[in-house]
């Protein structure tokens, strides 16, 4: 499969709506269920994805809940039968920076070999892989794949939104779905933000692992402090998988003390479902959401009132907006009763050796996309390219 970028004198607004004119001119290709197009100028490239998803699921396996009667937390999680596939979204887009194979192998260049085994490695000495975590951020471990994907320790929670969110018209909910009570199947939401920026390298090879990154420092959040874990920074390590966030503050915080025993923020008063399941950085900072250290058991009580009232629960991450190479990627997305419309923007060449560099415009750039869960199937096969329009 081909995706053919048009290039157009202004690329369009990335606000997650297909109406500017840039889109009108560029070729369509399909992948599965979902439809792509893409566009470019002299700095930038943009690309749209369109694809039908029946409902909406923006909360995950660590959300939290205010049990009154025990006046005290607990997560989705704990209410799942161990081995349940939780219903959740997580869109992601690979690119071949250098040697790796996904040009024949896709995803199981550096991901789920067979369909199964997973090593987050590429296969090949001096192969690296440019990873775009859009929807949701990826939860790696042992408990994250196949029928039990998202239901393990690590946080699978939802990544776009940092920059704003929104909700309108009216919201039903899916009176079908007996697993998750709160997924839309009628309503209009849009989440501007970023996506997660990541690299992949070959086993054993640090050439992206540095101490120094917030991503990293992130990641030893679990791996240093948790009993059993390997430490991740003092052999920057972590078994044999070689994924690494770029440079630069990253896109979230998680939203648990170190125990994961309570949240550690909540908003005051959410104005809507989706206010209630993304919570920023911003809110804490403009005081909408406030720390859970410091309120009694009857605040949290009255604002917790608030989310039941919206079929909401308190979200795992903290969203915030990134910096450096952690920024690359601009995101927006709407879902309107059923259809996904997404779009991203990112400069043709970052200067980041981390970053597909698409600096040669008469060459294809081989890509992969995985979509566990949602519509569009894993595209292990390979022979997926994008290509410039002179």
């Amino acid at each position: 499969m081909t995706l053919t970028a048009k290039r157009v004198t202004a690329l369009p607004l990335i606000d997650g709506s297909a109406s500017d004119d840039a889109w009108k001119s560029a070729k369509a290709m399909a992948a599965g269920t979902t439809s792509w197009r893409a566009v470019y100028d002299a700095g930038e490239l943009a690309l749209l994805v369109t694809w039908p998803d029946r409902n909406l699921v923006i909360d995950t396996v660590r959300c939290w809940h205010w049990d009154a009667s025990k006046q005290g937390w607990y997560t989705t999680k704990s209410t799942l039968t161990t081995g349940v596939k939780y219903p959740k979204r997580f869109f992601g887009i690979a690119f071949d920076i250098a040697n790796s194979t996904i040009r024949t192998e896709g995803c199981a260049a550096f991901c789920h070999q067979d369909g199964a085994v997973q090593h987050h490695n590429t296969t090949a000495p001096d192969a690296y892989v440019d990873v775009w975590l859009l929807l949701g951020k990826h939860g790696f471990g042992p408990a994250s794949g196949g029928a039990s994907f998202g239901t393990g320790d690590q946080d699978v929670g939802w990544l776009a939104g940092a920059e704003s969110v929104t909700q309108s018209g009216d919201v039903l909910f899916d009176p079908e779905d007996k697993l998750n009570p709160r997924s839309p199947i009628v309503g209009t939401f849009t989440f501007v933000g970023f996506a997660e920026d990541k690299s992949i390298s070959p086993k054993g090879d640090d050439t992206f692992a540095s101490k120094d990154k917030p991503a990293l420092q992130y990641c030893a959040r679990c791996h240093d402090n948790k009993p059993g874990v390997k430490d991740l920074l003092a052999g920057l390590k972590m078994e044999d998988a070689r994924t690494f966030g770029d440079a630069g503050e990253i896109p979230y915080l998680r939203n648990g003390d170190l125990a994961d025993a309570v949240p550690l923020y909540i908003e005051v008063s959410p104005v809507d479902f989706a206010d209630a399941l993304v919570l920023t950085q911003a809110e804490i900072d403009a005081g909408e959401a406030v720390a859970v250290a410091g309120l009694t058991a009857g605040q949290i009580g009255q604002s917790w009132a608030r989310y039941v009232q919206l079929n909401a629960v308190v979200p795992e991450l903290v969203l915030k907006t990134p910096s450096g190479s952690a920024a690359d990627v601009r995101v927006a997305a709407t879902w309107h009763s059923g259809v996904w419309t997404l779009e991203l923007r990112r400069k043709l060449v970052t200067g980041s050796p981390d970053d597909v560099a698409f600096s040669d415009l008469t060459r294809p750039y081989a890509f992969t996309l995985t979509m566990p869960g949602g519509p569009a199937p894993l595209l292990k096969s390979g022979g997926t390219n994008l290509v410039f329009e002179p």
